[in-house]
């Protein structure tokens, strides 16, 4: 199957077992870019190896402020890299990245 040649970027709040087979899927048809703003969540009580799937990943580094995460490379990654769709995911916790990703 040919891949699409548009370049997708997929933020997602976290590393779930529930999406990354997804992402592979899409992956193989999809230029796709999926950014994590974390690893893991303290509520989450799964453990995902993404080195178990070859779609093209990042987690962010972040800032954890109880409330709320700051991933402080995002804006930065997105300058430097462009795409041509952004797919935004929603978390209450990553409001400053999700808001950050909206102007992309």
């Amino acid at each position: 199957m040919k891949k699409n040649s548009l370049k997708i970027c997929l933020l997602n709040d976290t590393i779930s077992p529930s999406k990354t087979p997804l992402f592979e899927e899409l992956s193989k048809k999809y230029n796709l870019r999926v950014l994590f703003c974390n690893s893991k969540m303290k509520d989450r009580l799964w453990k995902v190896k993404l080195e178990n799937y070859s779609f093209k990943k990042k987690i962010l580094p972040n800032l954890n402020f109880n409330f709320f995460f700051l991933n402080y490379t995002l804006f930065i990654y997105l300058l430097l890299n462009k795409f041509d769709v952004y797919i935004l995911g929603e978390r209450p916790e990553f409001f400053i990245s999700e808001f950050v990703f909206t102007f992309f």
